[in-house]
Parts: structure tokens; sequence; C-alpha cells
């Protein structure tokens, strides 16, 4: 197993952005940590400091090449330096000819864009590797016309990917995290983590990547700092691990900073018998364990070490009440680690956010923007309506915007781009900005029941009552295939997250599974008693979930077909699913008038919602998880936090 990484900073950039003169030492501190075996151990560590975008581009595609890594591999990529993107939320790794036109946009050509580099990423083998984003947003970049902030909130989309970990310092403007330290906020909290071992919070000695997130919050927490730090993970980040820790170097920072442990706060305060002479006594036990324990472990120093003194004695005492509080507080390091931070584990939806949007008649379908700032919703009344969810108002109608119903809306990974599917046997490519049509696509027979976008950006996934699927090229329009099996109406669509493989619900009662670049139909999944009307994919691409008019959903296993659980509880047909980013729970809409939450991994229901005094046609949970959206019969739109 190798482990490898390359540290990029830019601190010199052209018209349009600020030097960073900080950058150079967050390069130094990594390359520090990262390379010292007992720290990070990783056997090749490279610094490029100032790129061209060629360099940078070649650099990176050499850290994560298909020839020379393998699976067991950990690769990382850190960046220190602007963060950069486009009028539409698209993340690009700056170079130091990166700049802006007169109209303070990015000059894209400039820049390394995201996407590229998730391809990259996609194609390396290794099946452990960790970004880290130390970024600075100044004041002067572009936002989104609509929210008037910045454009941060869809990295997952941009770059995450499986078995890949994304660690954001989420720096604010009025907070550019190049100030305060030697090094930058962020970056300074990561190195300490590292170097100290005080970032191991489970004292395994192996400091993961969901660790060192945890400790670089807290550490966040003492300051006044305005950084808001973010994790982004399709897997567990428990099981990467960034750098070892010894329980000497823990021990030493602990007694260091021991006004952050309550225990020896408690002593430090003149609780103890010595009274207020502690501070010298502990001053002296550091002394004697950095002169002392330079190669060995605490443990090791204290079995053969017998204590000569009253100072020896305060070691041990000290030292077994580090061990106390780490155990007595280790549980609730670790539950409060999660796939993402942005998401609460017990989030119910139950409190109704008090604003009215709602449609003339039914409403189909529901989708939300990548950064979780914008709700697409459409149905029978033939428009598309888009909402802020900052403030819960309308942002724009597209009135007629087919010549029928429109069963189905999704918004691009990109989110600049809007798509609909109509019983006017089209599907249709906005602009989500403008709200203007890009282009027309024609080839059903009849009604588009259904539509997806690939996780790529590059594909559209339809599904029609005239019993095909078809795959279309979002860039063009072009019709690149038409897949036939269904024996019925093609009701439901879904993507999985590697965007290889399309999973299709029919009112022939059947699950089908496709691969999306050759046609070709990988299996069969047989089980439901009627028709199919709602398909969802867990966001780790395993489990796919099917529900419709036999009131049930169906949790099957992607790879192997196997049904993994049968989940009963609603009292009418299902008519929609989504999943919460993290996988974490699988949200359903029924004709009950009932929306319910269960644990996709054990079926369990964890909460049933009656926002509705209609049959539920449709939900949706934004990406950030703070948010549920549903839509009834009636028009009805309803949003729960």
């Amino acid at each position: 197993m190798a482990r490898v990484a390359l540290l990029i900073g830019v601190s010199d950039y052209g018209p349009g952005f600020n030097w960073l003169p900080g950058v150079g030492k967050d390069l130094v501190a990594m390359q520090r940590v990262l390379q010292h075996p007992e720290m990070g151990g990783f056997t090749e560590v490279e610094v490029l400091k100032n790129p061209d975008p060629l360099t940078m581009q070649v650099a990176i595609a050499t850290l994560f090449n298909a020839q020379t890594r393998q699976p067991d591999d950990l690769v990382l990529l850190y960046f220190s330096g602007h963060y950069v993107s486009d009028r539409y939320g698209r993340f690009y790794f700056p170079t130091r000819l990166t700049c802006k036109n007169p109209n303070g946009e990015l000059v894209a050509p400039t820049a390394i864009p995201a996407n590229l580099v998730k391809n990259i990423m996609n194609d390396s083998p290794a099946e452990q590797q960790v970004v880290i984003l130390d970024c600075c947003v100044d004041n002067s970049m572009v936002v989104d016309e609509w929210t008037q902030n910045p454009m941060m909130g869809n990295l997952q989309q941009q770059l995450g990917g499986i078995g890949r970990v994304i660690l954001t310092a989420g720096n604010t403007a009025t907070e550019c995290s190049h100030k305060g330290f030697e090094l930058s906020t962020y970056t300074h909290y990561l190195v300490e983590g590292i170097e100290t071992g005080a970032a191991d919070l489970d004292r395994d000695r192996k400091i993961s990547v969901a660790e060192m997130h945890q400790y670089i919050r807290r550490r966040l927490g003492e300051t006044s700092t305005n950084l808001a730090p973010n994790i982004h993970a399709l897997d567990d980040p428990q099981q990467i691990y960034l750098a070892q820790a010894t329980i000497r170097r823990t021990a030493l920072w602990w007694l260091e900073n021991a006004t952050l442990n309550t225990a020896i706060v408690a002593h430090s305060k003149g609780t103890d018998d010595r009274g207020t002479d502690w501070e010298a006594d502990r001053q002296s036990t550091v002394a004697v364990l950095t002169s002392e324990m330079q190669e060995k472990t605490v443990e090791d120093d204290l079995v053969q070490r017998q204590p000569k003194s009253w100072l020896g004695a305060v070691t041990l005492t000290v030292l077994a009440v580090l061990g106390i509080a780490y155990g007595a507080t280790r549980w609730q390091d670790l539950r409060q680690l999660s796939m993402s931070e942005t998401i609460a584990a017990d989030t119910t939806y139950n409190h109704q956010v008090p604003t009215v949007l709602e449609h003339v008649n039914t409403v189909w379908s529901l989708a939300f923007s990548p950064d979780s700032q914008i709700l697409a919703s459409c149905g029978n009344d033939r428009a598309i309506k888009l909402w802020s969810l900052k403030t819960g108002e309308l942002i724009r109608t597209i009135p007629d915007a087919h010549a029928g119903a429109i069963w189905s809306v999704a918004i691009d990974p990109g989110g600049d781009k809007l798509i609909s599917g109509s019983s006017d046997r089209t599907i249709k490519v906005w602009n989500l900005q403008t709200g203007k049509p890009i282009r027309t696509l024609r080839g059903h027979t009849d009604a588009v029941r259904a539509v997806a976008v690939s996780p790529d950006d590059k594909h559209i996934v339809s599904g029609s009552s005239d019993r095909t699927i078809k795959v279309w090229d979002l860039s063009t329009g072009v019709l690149l295939r038409t897949l036939s099996g269904h024996t019925s109406a093609v009701r439901a669509v879904a993507i999985s997250p590697n965007g290889y493989t399309i999973v299709s619900g029919g009112a022939d009662n059947l699950v089908r599974v496709w691969n999306l670049n050759t046609g070709q139909l990988l299996s069969t999944l047989q089980g439901h008693t009627s028709r199919v009307i709602a398909i969802a994919m867990s966001p780790d691409g395993n489990i796919v979930a099917s529900g419709g008019n036999d009131n049930t959903i169906r949790l099957w296993n992607l790879q192997t077909g196997d049904l993994l659980h049968t989940l009963k509880g609603h009292s009418d047909h299902i008519n929609s699913l989504a999943f919460r980013a993290d996988g974490q729970v699988l949200i359903s809409g029924a004709e009950d008038h009932s929306i319910k939450l269960w644990n996709p991994r054990s079926g369990d229901l964890f909460n049933t919602l009656s926002k509705h005094d209609e049959d539920v046609y449709a939900v949706a949970i934004s990406p950030d998880g703070k948010t549920l959206a549903s839509a009834d019969k009636a028009g009805e739109i309803k949003l729960g936090q």
C-alpha cells in the first residue's frame, strides 16, 4: 500500500484576485507532517506552488495515474488558495494565471474545472482518495444572482465519488483563512492535529479523516473565526486514515493544553491538595516527559520507571485522568461524526416551513439544485416554477412550458440546466438562470413520464409510456440509444452515482437494470405485484429502492439483484422515493397522504409525517439534507426541516 500526496498552493494570481502570501507556509507545514514517518507516513509528497494550468493538470493526472496506482493506495490532494467558481457555481482549481474579466467573472481557461479533476479521480483504481480544500473566498467573488451568496454548496456533486472524502475549510469573505496564525487557520489546526496526535479522538493511535474534521471543528469553536469546515463523503470517512499518533505525542499536547480538559481544569483552579502550585508542577511534568520519553510511548515509560517523587505521581495521576476523560467522551465524540456535517443524524423534518408554494393543479415532480438553494416543481398546469429555498419566494414561472402535463423535472449536477419531460412526448432543456429554452428533444412516441441526468453531466435518460428508455447527449440533444424491454409504460428512471447504470421501473411490475453506455440489459428484479411508479438509488450506488401500486417499497442489492427488505407501512400507492445524501434515510410519499422516513440499512421506520390533506405525488430532499419538500394532488408544496 502506497501513501502519496500532492500539495498545491497558489499565492499569485492574475487581475481580479488578491495575493495570498501565507500559501507557501501552508505547503511547507503540510509536507513536514505528511512525510514524517511517525506522523503522516506518506511515501511520496510532491509540492507544487503557483503552477500554470497545464503543469497542474499533468501533476493531478500523475497523482491518480491508473497505471501506477493500486486499489489499496491512499491518494491525497491538498489545495491552498482562492476558492474560484463561475457564475453558475461550478468550482475551479485556480492557477497562477487565473484572472477575472472586466465584469468580474472568471476567465475559465485560466483554471482547472472540477469536473476534469473528478474524471481523473474516477478513473483511478485507488479506493481511498482524500481532497482537502483550504480555500479563501474573496469579497469580489461572483455570487448567485438570486441568493446573493457564493455558490459553494455543491462540491459533493462536482468532486465527490465512491471511496472519496472531501474536507473544506468553509472560509467566508469576512474571514479569509490566511491570517491570525503563521499558517492559514484551517491548515494550522490540520497540522496541529497530526503533529501532536490530538486529533486521535478515539485513542486507537490512528487519525481518520472523520476524526481530523471533528478535531478542527472543535478547535475552531474555541476561537472567534467564522470558518465553517465541512466534510463530504459517500463512504465512511472513519475508515480512511490520514496519520498515526503515539500516546507520547498526544499526552504531551494534552498536558500542554490542560485547560481544554475539564478534569484538569479543576486542578488548575486549585481544587487539588497542592492548590495554586499545580501550574508549576504541570510545567515540570511536561519537561520531564519531553526529555525522558523521546523514543518511547507513555505506557513503556510507566512500566520501566517507578515514580521517585511527588512529580512522578502527578504524571501517573494526570495520564490516568486523561484516559478516563477520553473514555468517557469517546462515544460522544464519534457519534457526532457523520457523512456530512450539514445533516443532523436525528433530523425528523417535522418543522414545517411557513411558506406558500403551490400550483393550480397536481404537482407531479420536484427537484433541488445542487447547491440546495432552488426548488423546481412541475405538474398538470403545464408550468415549471422555481422557488428560492432561502426566502421561500417564487423566483420564476415558466408558463405553458409544454403543450401537456409535465410529469418530471431534473436539474443537472452543474446547476445550470433544467430538464423536463411531458405528456406532449417531448423533453426540454432549459437555462436554469434565465428560464429560457435551450433545445427540445423529440423521439418518444408517447408521454415522457420520467427524466434523469447522469452525475457526469453528459447524459439525459428518459422513460416513456411508449415502453422505451432513451439516452440523450445533454450538450447536443442527440439521441444516443434506445433501450427496449419493458412490456408496459416506463414510469421511473434513475442513474447510479458512478454513471454506469440505469435502473427503470415499469407498469409491467418490473425493475430493470441497464448499462448506460451500451444499452445492455443487465438484470431484471421481480417481486412487485403491481405497477412500479418510483425508483431511487442510494448515494453509494449499492441499493435500489422501488415503490408502486402494491403499497410496498422494495430494497434491492444493485450488484447481486437480491431483495434486501420489503417495507410495509403505507396503505395506498407509493408515488415517489428519495434518498438523503448521506444514505442514512429513505423518504417515501404515497396516496395515503403521508410521508415516511425509513432506515434503508435495516428497513426500520423512523418517522411518519402527515403534512398533506391530499395524495402525495412527489418528495425530494435537498443535497445538504436540511430540507424535505413534498407535493400533492391539490398543487400544494410543503417544506419540512
